[in-house]
Protein backbone atom coordinates (compact mmCIF):
# COMPACT_ATOMS: atom_id res chain seq x y z
CA UNK A 1 0.00 0.00 0.00
CA UNK A 2 2.98 2.36 0.75
CA UNK A 3 4.52 2.06 -2.60
CA UNK A 4 1.17 2.72 -4.36
CA UNK A 5 -0.26 5.72 -2.05
CA UNK A 6 2.86 7.50 -0.83
CA UNK A 7 6.29 6.51 -2.38
CA UNK A 8 5.74 8.87 -5.60
CA UNK A 9 5.45 11.59 -2.94
CA UNK A 10 8.59 10.60 -1.30
CA UNK A 11 10.76 10.72 -3.88
CA UNK A 12 12.70 14.05 -5.23
CA UNK A 13 15.82 15.14 -6.99
CA UNK A 14 17.81 16.08 -3.52
CA UNK A 15 16.89 13.34 -1.14
CA UNK A 16 19.34 12.15 1.45
CA UNK A 17 17.74 8.49 1.10
CA UNK A 18 18.78 6.36 -1.79
CA UNK A 19 15.54 4.95 -2.31
CA UNK A 20 14.05 8.25 -3.04
CA UNK A 21 16.53 10.59 -4.80
CA UNK A 22 16.42 10.48 -8.04
CA UNK A 23 19.43 12.00 -9.17
CA UNK A 24 20.73 8.75 -7.73
CA UNK A 25 18.76 6.27 -9.15
CA UNK A 26 18.13 7.05 -12.73
CA UNK A 27 21.96 8.10 -12.85
CA UNK A 28 24.00 5.67 -15.47
CA UNK A 29 26.17 3.79 -13.29
CA UNK A 30 28.79 3.89 -16.38
CA UNK A 31 28.13 6.64 -18.43
CA UNK A 32 29.29 10.08 -17.66
CA UNK A 33 27.20 11.73 -20.12
CA UNK A 34 23.72 10.13 -18.46
CA UNK A 35 24.73 10.69 -14.45
CA UNK A 36 23.58 13.68 -12.23
CA UNK A 37 25.80 14.25 -9.37
CA UNK A 38 24.66 14.10 -5.91
CA UNK A 39 25.78 17.26 -3.54
CA UNK A 40 24.40 15.37 -0.46
CA UNK A 41 25.19 12.27 1.19
CA UNK A 42 22.60 8.96 1.01
CA UNK A 43 23.00 8.07 4.62
CA UNK A 44 19.10 8.47 5.57
CA UNK A 45 17.20 5.10 6.02
CA UNK A 46 13.32 4.79 4.73
CA UNK A 47 11.77 2.47 7.45
CA UNK A 48 9.05 2.22 4.63
CA UNK A 49 11.15 1.15 1.95
CA UNK A 50 13.01 -1.20 4.46
CA UNK A 51 9.50 -3.15 4.90
CA UNK A 52 10.55 -5.04 1.91
CA UNK A 53 14.42 -5.56 2.85
CA UNK A 54 12.48 -7.24 6.71
CA UNK A 55 10.15 -9.53 4.48
CA UNK A 56 13.29 -10.69 1.79
CA UNK A 57 15.50 -11.23 5.29
CA UNK A 58 12.33 -12.95 7.38
CA UNK A 59 11.18 -14.80 4.13
CA UNK A 60 14.39 -16.25 3.67
CA UNK A 61 15.44 -17.09 6.98
CA UNK A 62 11.92 -19.34 7.52
CA UNK A 63 12.70 -20.64 4.16
CA UNK A 64 15.71 -22.09 5.13
CA UNK A 65 14.19 -23.72 7.71
CA UNK A 66 12.21 -26.14 5.74
CA UNK A 67 13.79 -29.63 5.58
CA UNK A 68 12.29 -30.67 2.54
CA UNK A 69 15.12 -29.20 0.11
CA UNK A 70 13.15 -29.32 -3.17
CA UNK A 71 10.30 -27.63 -1.75
CA UNK A 72 12.73 -25.07 -0.12
CA UNK A 73 13.92 -24.71 -3.30
CA UNK A 74 10.46 -24.00 -5.18
CA UNK A 75 9.90 -21.67 -2.45
CA UNK A 76 13.00 -19.50 -2.40
CA UNK A 77 12.66 -19.35 -6.48
CA UNK A 78 9.15 -18.36 -6.08
CA UNK A 79 9.68 -15.88 -3.15
CA UNK A 80 12.82 -14.33 -5.67
CA UNK A 81 10.73 -13.62 -8.98
CA UNK A 82 8.20 -11.63 -6.35
CA UNK A 83 10.06 -10.03 -4.78
CA UNK A 84 11.99 -8.73 -7.74
CA UNK A 85 8.96 -8.01 -9.47
CA UNK A 86 7.84 -5.72 -6.61
CA UNK A 87 11.63 -3.89 -6.99
CA UNK A 88 11.09 -3.38 -10.65
CA UNK A 89 7.26 -1.80 -9.65
CA UNK A 90 9.06 0.45 -7.54
CA UNK A 91 11.57 1.70 -10.04
CA UNK A 92 8.49 1.97 -12.05
CA UNK A 93 7.16 4.70 -10.28
CA UNK A 94 10.26 6.23 -9.33
CA UNK A 95 10.55 6.49 -13.58
CA UNK A 96 6.97 7.75 -13.97
CA UNK A 97 7.77 10.52 -11.23
CA UNK A 98 10.34 11.57 -13.01
CA UNK A 99 9.08 11.57 -16.76
CA UNK A 100 5.69 13.70 -15.18
CA UNK A 101 8.47 15.98 -14.38
CA UNK A 102 8.89 17.20 -17.97
CA UNK A 103 5.74 17.75 -18.69
CA UNK A 104 4.94 19.54 -15.65
CA UNK A 105 8.27 22.25 -16.71
CA UNK A 106 7.27 22.34 -20.07
CA UNK A 107 3.82 23.42 -19.02
CA UNK A 108 5.25 26.26 -16.33
CA UNK A 109 7.80 27.55 -18.46
CA UNK A 110 5.73 27.66 -21.64
CA UNK A 111 6.25 31.10 -23.67
CA UNK A 112 3.95 32.83 -25.87
CA UNK A 113 5.74 31.80 -29.07
CA UNK A 114 5.56 27.86 -27.92
CA UNK A 115 3.69 24.79 -28.14
CA UNK A 116 3.34 21.86 -26.59
CA UNK A 117 1.78 19.34 -28.53
CA UNK A 118 0.35 16.15 -26.82
CA UNK A 119 0.02 13.34 -29.65
CA UNK A 120 -2.13 10.12 -29.26
CA UNK A 121 -3.97 7.48 -31.46
CA UNK A 122 -7.71 7.28 -30.32
CA UNK A 123 -9.69 4.12 -30.36
CA UNK A 124 -11.10 3.55 -33.97
CA UNK A 125 -14.40 4.30 -34.47
CA UNK A 126 -16.50 1.68 -35.46
CA UNK A 127 -19.50 2.75 -38.42
CA UNK A 128 -22.50 3.58 -36.36
CA UNK A 129 -26.51 3.67 -37.80
CA UNK A 130 -29.15 5.11 -36.39
CA UNK A 131 -31.48 2.27 -37.28
CA UNK A 132 -28.96 -0.48 -37.30
CA UNK A 133 -29.71 -4.46 -38.09
CA UNK A 134 -27.79 -7.23 -36.52
CA UNK A 135 -26.22 -8.23 -39.48
CA UNK A 136 -24.60 -4.67 -40.04
CA UNK A 137 -22.64 -4.80 -36.74
CA UNK A 138 -20.53 -7.67 -37.21
CA UNK A 139 -17.68 -7.60 -39.92
CA UNK A 140 -17.23 -4.08 -39.50
CA UNK A 141 -13.70 -1.65 -39.91
CA UNK A 142 -13.10 0.79 -37.80
CA UNK A 143 -12.01 4.23 -39.27
CA UNK A 144 -8.48 5.33 -37.27
CA UNK A 145 -7.68 9.10 -36.31
CA UNK A 146 -4.87 10.35 -34.51
CA UNK A 147 -5.68 13.50 -32.18
CA UNK A 148 -3.46 16.30 -31.32
CA UNK A 149 -3.71 18.57 -28.93
CA UNK A 150 -2.22 22.55 -28.79
CA UNK A 151 -1.44 23.63 -25.29
CA UNK A 152 -0.16 27.62 -25.58
CA UNK A 153 0.05 30.28 -23.47
CA UNK A 154 -2.22 33.58 -24.00
CA UNK A 155 -1.36 37.15 -23.76
CA UNK A 156 -3.12 37.19 -20.17
CA UNK A 157 -0.88 34.60 -18.72
CA UNK A 158 -3.98 31.01 -19.37
CA UNK A 159 -3.37 28.44 -20.66
CA UNK A 160 -5.17 27.05 -23.90
CA UNK A 161 -5.57 24.90 -26.47
CA UNK A 162 -6.46 23.55 -30.18
CA UNK A 163 -7.16 20.26 -30.61
CA UNK A 164 -6.34 18.77 -34.46
CA UNK A 165 -8.27 15.54 -35.42
CA UNK A 166 -6.84 13.73 -38.28
CA UNK A 167 -9.38 10.98 -39.83
CA UNK A 168 -7.63 8.63 -42.04
CA UNK A 169 -9.98 6.14 -42.02
CA UNK A 170 -7.97 2.84 -43.36
CA UNK A 171 -4.21 3.60 -42.71
CA UNK A 172 -1.15 2.10 -41.25
CA UNK A 173 -0.35 3.43 -38.12
CA UNK A 174 3.05 3.98 -38.26
CA UNK A 175 5.94 6.80 -38.36
CA UNK A 176 4.91 7.83 -41.65
CA UNK A 177 1.41 8.53 -40.84
CA UNK A 178 2.44 10.25 -37.60
CA UNK A 179 4.95 12.48 -39.74
CA UNK A 180 2.59 13.39 -42.15
CA UNK A 181 0.38 14.37 -39.23
CA UNK A 182 2.71 16.79 -37.40
CA UNK A 183 4.03 18.40 -40.48
CA UNK A 184 0.27 19.10 -41.64
CA UNK A 185 -0.62 20.35 -37.73
CA UNK A 186 2.56 22.73 -38.16
CA UNK A 187 1.56 24.35 -41.36
CA UNK A 188 -1.82 24.43 -40.40
CA UNK A 189 -0.60 26.53 -36.94
CA UNK A 190 1.42 28.57 -38.99
CA UNK A 191 -1.32 29.86 -40.50
CA UNK A 192 -3.67 29.92 -38.04
CA UNK A 193 -1.14 31.43 -35.00
CA UNK A 194 1.75 33.13 -37.14
CA UNK A 195 3.11 34.14 -33.90
CA UNK A 196 4.63 30.03 -32.49
CA UNK A 197 7.90 29.81 -33.39
CA UNK A 198 9.22 26.78 -31.23
CA UNK A 199 6.98 23.43 -30.70
CA UNK A 200 7.80 20.98 -28.18
CA UNK A 201 6.16 17.65 -28.49
CA UNK A 202 5.01 14.63 -26.44
CA UNK A 203 3.45 11.32 -26.48
CA UNK A 204 3.76 7.65 -25.35
CA UNK A 205 5.91 4.88 -25.75
CA UNK A 206 4.20 3.36 -29.09
CA UNK A 207 5.90 1.92 -31.66
CA UNK A 208 4.75 4.89 -34.42
CA UNK A 209 6.34 7.53 -31.60
CA UNK A 210 9.44 5.68 -30.43
CA UNK A 211 11.04 5.36 -33.88
CA UNK A 212 13.89 6.88 -35.56
CA UNK A 213 12.94 7.40 -38.40
CA UNK A 214 10.65 10.06 -37.23
CA UNK A 215 13.31 11.48 -34.70
CA UNK A 216 15.08 12.00 -37.75
CA UNK A 217 12.40 13.58 -39.80
CA UNK A 218 12.22 16.11 -37.34
CA UNK A 219 14.93 17.98 -39.18
CA UNK A 220 13.11 18.13 -42.64
CA UNK A 221 9.71 18.63 -41.23
CA UNK A 222 10.92 21.96 -39.29
CA UNK A 223 12.98 23.11 -41.71
CA UNK A 224 9.94 23.05 -44.53
CA UNK A 225 7.23 24.26 -42.15
CA UNK A 226 9.23 27.23 -40.55
CA UNK A 227 8.61 26.14 -37.21
CA UNK A 228 10.97 24.57 -34.70
CA UNK A 229 10.75 21.13 -33.07
CA UNK A 230 12.92 21.92 -30.15
CA UNK A 231 12.35 18.39 -27.80
CA UNK A 232 10.48 15.31 -28.18
CA UNK A 233 9.64 13.76 -24.30
CA UNK A 234 8.10 9.81 -23.65
CA UNK A 235 5.76 9.34 -21.32
CA UNK A 236 7.00 6.12 -18.76
CA UNK A 237 4.80 2.95 -19.82
CA UNK A 238 1.02 2.57 -18.39
CA UNK A 239 1.38 6.13 -17.70
CA UNK A 240 0.41 7.76 -20.92
CA UNK A 241 -2.70 9.13 -19.96
CA UNK A 242 -3.08 12.63 -21.46
CA UNK A 243 -5.26 15.42 -22.30
CA UNK A 244 -5.79 13.35 -25.48
CA UNK A 245 -7.84 11.55 -23.85
CA UNK A 246 -10.39 14.27 -22.60
CA UNK A 247 -10.74 15.80 -26.02
CA UNK A 248 -11.47 11.72 -27.10
CA UNK A 249 -14.03 11.63 -24.65
CA UNK A 250 -15.77 15.01 -25.94
CA UNK A 251 -16.00 13.78 -29.94
CA UNK A 252 -16.80 10.26 -28.93
CA UNK A 253 -19.79 11.72 -27.36
CA UNK A 254 -20.94 14.18 -30.12
CA UNK A 255 -20.54 11.26 -32.09
CA UNK A 256 -22.82 9.05 -30.16
CA UNK A 257 -25.52 12.44 -30.29
CA UNK A 258 -25.18 12.29 -33.57
CA UNK A 259 -26.16 9.31 -34.26
CA UNK A 260 -29.02 9.37 -31.61
CA UNK A 261 -30.28 12.79 -33.51
CA UNK A 262 -31.40 10.04 -36.68
CA UNK A 263 -27.75 10.47 -38.92
CA UNK A 264 -25.26 7.64 -39.76
CA UNK A 265 -21.54 7.73 -39.07
CA UNK A 266 -20.05 5.64 -41.82
CA UNK A 267 -17.08 7.25 -43.30
CA UNK A 268 -14.64 9.84 -42.34
CA UNK A 269 -16.39 12.74 -43.91
CA UNK A 270 -19.14 11.47 -41.67
CA UNK A 271 -16.73 11.91 -38.66
CA UNK A 272 -16.55 15.08 -39.27
CA UNK A 273 -19.46 16.25 -40.02
CA UNK A 274 -20.54 14.71 -36.66
CA UNK A 275 -17.73 16.57 -34.45
CA UNK A 276 -18.17 19.68 -36.33
CA UNK A 277 -21.78 19.61 -35.91
CA UNK A 278 -23.53 22.49 -34.73
CA UNK A 279 -20.91 24.85 -32.13
CA UNK A 280 -18.25 21.63 -32.29
CA UNK A 281 -16.05 20.53 -30.00
CA UNK A 282 -14.09 23.86 -27.93
CA UNK A 283 -11.39 24.62 -30.28
CA UNK A 284 -11.22 21.23 -31.85
CA UNK A 285 -10.92 20.85 -35.66
CA UNK A 286 -11.21 18.00 -38.17
CA UNK A 287 -9.72 16.87 -41.49
CA UNK A 288 -10.06 13.98 -43.75
CA UNK A 289 -6.39 13.11 -45.12
CA UNK A 290 -4.73 10.10 -46.58
CA UNK A 291 -1.44 8.95 -46.45
CA UNK A 292 0.70 9.25 -50.06
CA UNK A 293 3.25 5.82 -49.40
CA UNK A 294 4.81 7.23 -52.46
CA UNK A 295 6.09 9.92 -50.43
CA UNK A 296 8.26 7.66 -48.19
CA UNK A 297 11.88 8.02 -48.92
CA UNK A 298 13.45 6.79 -45.40
CA UNK A 299 12.69 3.17 -44.11
CA UNK A 300 15.81 2.55 -41.83
CA UNK A 301 18.34 4.12 -39.40
CA UNK A 302 21.37 3.00 -37.76
CA UNK A 303 20.15 4.63 -33.88
CA UNK A 304 20.92 1.83 -31.39
CA UNK A 305 19.29 1.57 -28.10
CA UNK A 306 16.48 3.20 -28.73
CA UNK A 307 14.42 1.37 -26.04
CA UNK A 308 16.70 3.26 -23.18
CA UNK A 309 16.31 6.85 -25.34
CA UNK A 310 13.04 8.95 -23.48
CA UNK A 311 13.83 12.23 -23.92
CA UNK A 312 15.25 13.94 -27.05
CA UNK A 313 16.11 17.61 -27.57
CA UNK A 314 17.24 18.54 -31.50
CA UNK A 315 19.59 21.04 -31.81
CA UNK A 316 20.31 22.24 -35.64
CA UNK A 317 21.49 18.94 -37.17
CA UNK A 318 22.09 16.81 -33.64
CA UNK A 319 20.33 14.61 -31.57
CA UNK A 320 20.78 15.35 -27.80
CA UNK A 321 19.17 11.93 -26.19
CA UNK A 322 18.26 11.55 -22.53
CA UNK A 323 17.39 7.70 -20.81
CA UNK A 324 15.74 10.37 -18.22
CA UNK A 325 14.67 13.39 -18.12
CA UNK A 326 17.30 16.03 -16.86
CA UNK A 327 19.89 13.38 -15.19
CA UNK A 328 23.03 14.38 -17.41
CA UNK A 329 24.03 16.62 -20.26
CA UNK A 330 22.81 13.23 -22.70
CA UNK A 331 24.42 11.91 -25.19
CA UNK A 332 24.81 14.12 -28.69
CA UNK A 333 24.01 11.63 -31.74
CA UNK A 334 25.42 13.48 -35.26
CA UNK A 335 22.29 13.14 -37.86
CA UNK A 336 24.89 12.03 -40.44
CA UNK A 337 26.12 9.30 -38.63
CA UNK A 338 22.92 7.44 -38.37
CA UNK A 339 20.69 8.97 -41.42
CA UNK A 340 20.58 6.36 -44.11
CA UNK A 341 17.95 8.55 -46.56
CA UNK A 342 16.28 11.81 -46.06
CA UNK A 343 12.83 11.87 -45.80
CA UNK A 344 11.46 14.68 -47.62
CA UNK A 345 7.73 16.46 -47.97
CA UNK A 346 5.36 14.10 -46.56
CA UNK A 347 2.92 15.08 -49.18
CA UNK A 348 -0.25 14.13 -47.07
CA UNK A 349 -3.80 14.22 -49.12
CA UNK A 350 -5.80 16.48 -48.13
CA UNK A 351 -9.40 15.29 -49.04
CA UNK A 352 -11.05 17.93 -46.32
CA UNK A 353 -8.55 20.73 -44.45
CA UNK A 354 -8.99 21.99 -40.97
CA UNK A 355 -11.81 24.57 -40.21
CA UNK A 356 -11.74 26.44 -36.97
CA UNK A 357 -15.00 25.71 -35.04
CA UNK A 358 -16.98 28.67 -33.66
CA UNK A 359 -15.04 28.49 -30.25
CA UNK A 360 -11.22 28.21 -32.17
CA UNK A 361 -9.73 27.45 -28.61
CA UNK A 362 -10.65 25.91 -25.59
CA UNK A 363 -9.33 27.11 -21.98
CA UNK A 364 -7.58 25.11 -19.01
CA UNK A 365 -9.25 26.10 -16.05
CA UNK A 366 -6.74 27.88 -13.56
CA UNK A 367 -6.35 25.06 -11.24
CA UNK A 368 -3.55 26.17 -8.74
CA UNK A 369 -4.00 26.98 -4.91
CA UNK A 370 -7.64 25.58 -4.39
CA UNK A 371 -9.46 25.72 -1.42
CA UNK A 372 -11.45 23.09 0.01
CA UNK A 373 -15.14 24.83 0.02
CA UNK A 374 -18.70 22.98 1.00
CA UNK A 375 -18.97 23.39 -2.66
CA UNK A 376 -15.63 21.26 -3.17
CA UNK A 377 -17.44 17.86 -3.97
CA UNK A 378 -15.23 16.13 -6.62
CA UNK A 379 -12.07 14.17 -5.00
CA UNK A 380 -9.00 13.57 -6.48
CA UNK A 381 -9.18 10.15 -7.64
CA UNK A 382 -5.23 9.51 -7.13
CA UNK A 383 -4.22 7.76 -3.30
CA UNK A 384 -2.69 9.91 -1.04
CA UNK A 385 -3.23 13.33 -3.35
CA UNK A 386 -6.50 15.00 -0.96
CA UNK A 387 -7.15 17.96 -3.57
CA UNK A 388 -10.83 18.64 -4.05
CA UNK A 389 -12.76 20.53 -6.80
CA UNK A 390 -16.06 22.28 -7.33
CA UNK A 391 -16.43 20.45 -10.37
CA UNK A 392 -15.72 17.85 -12.96
CA UNK A 393 -14.13 19.67 -15.41
CA UNK A 394 -11.26 21.25 -13.45
CA UNK A 395 -11.01 17.51 -11.34
CA UNK A 396 -9.86 16.46 -14.94
CA UNK A 397 -7.48 18.87 -15.83
CA UNK A 398 -6.10 18.67 -12.31
CA UNK A 399 -5.80 14.40 -12.80
CA UNK A 400 -4.14 15.19 -16.57
CA UNK A 401 -2.02 18.22 -16.36
CA UNK A 402 -1.36 19.40 -12.76
CA UNK A 403 0.72 18.10 -10.02
CA UNK A 404 -0.95 15.47 -6.92
CA UNK A 405 -0.47 17.11 -3.43
CA UNK A 406 -0.14 14.75 -0.61
CA UNK A 407 -2.13 14.94 2.12
CA UNK A 408 -1.16 17.22 4.80
CA UNK A 409 -0.72 16.53 7.95
CA UNK A 410 -0.56 18.81 11.74
CA UNK A 411 2.87 19.17 13.07
CA UNK A 412 2.03 17.02 15.74
CA UNK A 413 0.74 14.03 13.32
CA UNK A 414 4.59 15.16 11.54
CA UNK A 415 6.43 14.52 14.55
CA UNK A 416 4.82 11.24 15.66
CA UNK A 417 5.28 10.26 11.71
CA UNK A 418 8.98 10.86 12.03
CA UNK A 419 9.42 9.18 15.34
CA UNK A 420 7.82 5.82 14.17
CA UNK A 421 10.00 6.10 11.70
CA UNK A 422 13.29 6.36 13.38
CA UNK A 423 11.68 4.13 15.98
CA UNK A 424 11.55 1.33 12.91
CA UNK A 425 14.55 2.26 11.61
CA UNK A 426 16.87 1.81 14.78
CA UNK A 427 14.73 -1.84 15.36
CA UNK A 428 15.93 -2.83 12.13
CA UNK A 429 19.83 -2.14 12.76
CA UNK A 430 19.37 -3.94 16.47
CA UNK A 431 18.16 -7.24 14.48
CA UNK A 432 21.10 -6.68 12.25
CA UNK A 433 23.58 -6.68 14.99
CA UNK A 434 21.78 -9.58 16.89
CA UNK A 435 22.26 -11.76 14.25
CA UNK A 436 25.81 -10.44 13.52
CA UNK A 437 26.28 -13.07 16.27
CA UNK A 438 24.24 -15.70 14.90
CA UNK A 439 25.09 -16.13 11.15
CA UNK A 440 27.60 -14.03 10.15
CA UNK A 441 26.79 -15.53 6.12
CA UNK A 442 23.12 -14.40 6.13
CA UNK A 443 24.25 -10.89 7.17
CA UNK A 444 26.46 -10.56 4.61
CA UNK A 445 23.28 -11.62 2.13
CA UNK A 446 21.10 -9.21 3.96
CA UNK A 447 23.42 -5.95 3.78
CA UNK A 448 24.06 -6.57 0.02
CA UNK A 449 20.33 -6.71 -0.43
CA UNK A 450 19.92 -3.17 1.74
CA UNK A 451 22.90 -1.25 -0.72
CA UNK A 452 21.19 -0.11 -3.54
CA UNK A 453 23.36 0.43 -6.44
CA UNK A 454 23.93 3.72 -8.77
CA UNK A 455 20.75 3.74 -11.05
CA UNK A 456 19.07 1.22 -9.75
CA UNK A 457 15.35 2.25 -11.49
CA UNK A 458 16.69 2.02 -14.58
CA UNK A 459 15.43 0.33 -17.10
CA UNK A 460 16.86 -2.97 -17.00
CA UNK A 461 17.80 -5.03 -20.32
CA UNK A 462 15.98 -8.00 -20.98
CA UNK A 463 17.96 -11.52 -21.67
CA UNK A 464 16.53 -13.75 -24.04
CA UNK A 465 17.48 -17.08 -23.19
CA UNK A 466 16.45 -19.89 -25.01
CA UNK A 467 14.57 -23.10 -24.41
CA UNK A 468 16.66 -26.33 -24.02
CA UNK A 469 15.72 -29.06 -26.30
CA UNK A 470 14.79 -30.91 -23.13
CA UNK A 471 12.11 -28.56 -22.37
CA UNK A 472 11.41 -27.85 -25.90
CA UNK A 473 10.89 -31.58 -26.35
CA UNK A 474 8.65 -31.64 -23.36
CA UNK A 475 6.33 -28.62 -24.64
CA UNK A 476 6.16 -30.29 -28.32
CA UNK A 477 4.92 -33.52 -26.79
CA UNK A 478 2.48 -31.67 -24.03
CA UNK A 479 0.93 -29.47 -27.01
CA UNK A 480 0.67 -33.12 -29.42
CA UNK A 481 -1.20 -34.69 -26.48
CA UNK A 482 -3.99 -32.26 -26.57
CA UNK A 483 -4.06 -31.63 -29.93
CA UNK A 484 -4.75 -35.11 -30.47
CA UNK A 485 -7.00 -35.55 -27.30
CA UNK A 486 -9.22 -32.28 -27.76
CA UNK A 487 -8.32 -31.21 -23.63
CA UNK A 488 -5.88 -28.46 -25.02
CA UNK A 489 -3.44 -28.10 -21.95
CA UNK A 490 -3.42 -25.01 -19.58
CA UNK A 491 -0.20 -23.14 -18.72
CA UNK A 492 -0.23 -22.78 -15.60
CA UNK A 493 -1.08 -26.66 -15.17
CA UNK A 494 2.39 -27.29 -17.55
CA UNK A 495 3.91 -25.17 -15.37
CA UNK A 496 3.46 -26.65 -11.96
CA UNK A 497 3.75 -30.24 -13.57
CA UNK A 498 7.63 -29.11 -14.80
CA UNK A 499 8.59 -28.19 -11.14
CA UNK A 500 7.15 -31.64 -10.04
CA UNK A 501 7.93 -33.63 -12.89
CA UNK A 502 10.64 -36.36 -11.85
CA UNK A 503 12.58 -39.18 -13.69
CA UNK A 504 12.65 -42.50 -13.24
CA UNK A 505 15.60 -42.54 -10.30
CA UNK A 506 13.35 -40.01 -8.33
CA UNK A 507 15.70 -36.52 -9.35
CA UNK A 508 13.90 -33.64 -10.79
CA UNK A 509 13.24 -33.97 -14.22
CA UNK A 510 14.16 -30.07 -15.00
CA UNK A 511 16.18 -27.56 -13.41
CA UNK A 512 14.93 -24.67 -11.52
CA UNK A 513 16.41 -22.75 -14.32
CA UNK A 514 14.85 -24.56 -16.77
CA UNK A 515 11.26 -23.61 -15.14
CA UNK A 516 8.70 -21.81 -17.05
CA UNK A 517 6.48 -18.96 -16.20
CA UNK A 518 2.50 -19.45 -17.45
CA UNK A 519 3.21 -16.98 -19.94
CA UNK A 520 6.37 -18.34 -21.45
CA UNK A 521 4.10 -21.15 -22.05
CA UNK A 522 1.38 -19.55 -23.39
CA UNK A 523 3.55 -17.48 -26.21
CA UNK A 524 5.56 -21.16 -27.09
CA UNK A 525 1.82 -22.91 -27.30
CA UNK A 526 0.78 -20.23 -29.68
CA UNK A 527 3.73 -20.20 -31.62
CA UNK A 528 3.35 -24.22 -32.19
CA UNK A 529 -0.38 -23.33 -33.09
CA UNK A 530 0.49 -21.09 -35.90
CA UNK A 531 2.99 -22.90 -37.03
CA UNK A 532 0.38 -26.34 -37.75
CA UNK A 533 -2.23 -24.31 -38.79
CA UNK A 534 0.51 -22.46 -41.88
CA UNK A 535 1.79 -26.35 -42.58
CA UNK A 536 -2.18 -27.25 -42.50
CA UNK A 537 -2.52 -24.78 -45.28
CA UNK A 538 0.31 -25.40 -47.16
CA UNK A 539 0.16 -29.46 -46.89
CA UNK A 540 -3.74 -29.36 -47.84
CA UNK A 541 -4.56 -31.37 -50.97
CA UNK A 542 -6.51 -30.00 -53.46
CA UNK A 543 -10.45 -31.36 -53.05
CA UNK A 544 -11.16 -32.47 -56.49
CA UNK A 545 -14.69 -33.85 -55.60
CA UNK A 546 -16.06 -29.94 -55.93
CA UNK A 547 -13.96 -29.48 -58.88
CA UNK A 548 -16.23 -32.96 -60.51
CA UNK A 549 -19.34 -31.77 -59.15
CA UNK A 550 -18.73 -28.35 -61.53
CA UNK A 551 -17.71 -30.45 -64.58
CA UNK A 552 -20.27 -33.10 -64.25
CA UNK A 553 -22.77 -30.48 -64.32
CA UNK A 554 -21.34 -28.12 -67.23
CA UNK A 555 -21.18 -31.26 -69.33
CA UNK A 556 -25.14 -32.37 -68.13
CA UNK A 557 -26.24 -28.36 -69.22
CA UNK A 558 -24.29 -28.50 -72.49
CA UNK A 559 -26.28 -31.98 -73.25
CA UNK A 560 -28.83 -30.63 -72.79
CA UNK A 561 -28.71 -27.40 -74.94
CA UNK A 562 -27.34 -29.95 -77.64
CA UNK A 563 -31.00 -32.05 -76.98
CA UNK A 564 -32.88 -28.92 -77.23
CA UNK A 565 -31.20 -27.69 -80.21
CA UNK A 566 -32.38 -30.83 -82.07
CA UNK A 567 -35.35 -30.93 -81.46
CA UNK A 568 -35.86 -27.55 -82.26
CA UNK A 569 -34.34 -28.14 -85.85
CA UNK A 570 -36.17 -31.38 -86.30
CA UNK A 571 -39.55 -29.22 -85.66
CA UNK A 572 -38.12 -26.69 -88.05
CA UNK A 573 -37.04 -29.33 -90.57
CA UNK A 574 -40.02 -29.28 -93.58
CA UNK A 575 -42.30 -33.01 -93.51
Amino acid sequence: MYLKSEYKFSVGLSSGCQDHCLKFALSHPTNVLLQEECDHSHEEICGKCNILNEINTALFNEIQNIRTSDVAEELALTAEKALEKISDWKAHILRTQNQEEGRYSALEELQPHQLLIIMDWAMKFLPALYREKQSDFFGQKGMSWHVSVAIFRAEDGSLKHKTFNHIFGAVRQDWFAVASAIEHILKSIRVQMPGIEEVFLRSDNAGCYHCGCLWLSMHGISERTGISIVRYDFSEPQAGKSYCDAKIAHMRSKLRMFVSSGENVTTPFDMKKAIMDGSGVAGCQCAVVEVDRKNQTMTSHCIKGITNINNLAFEGDDIIAWHSFSIGIGIKIKREDVLKSEQLDTGLIILSDFEEPSKNYGVISHIKNCSVTPTSIFHCSELGCNQQFSSYQILQEHILLDRHVQEKTSTYDALRHHWSELCNSNLFISKQLVQIGKDHHTLVKNSSVQKLQQGWALKKTRKFARFSSKVKDFLHRVFQEGEESGRKAIPVEVSQRMKSLRNSTGEKFFNPDEWLQPSQINSFFSRLSLNAKAKDIKDEPEEDDHLREILQSIYEEEERDSIRDAMTLELDSPI
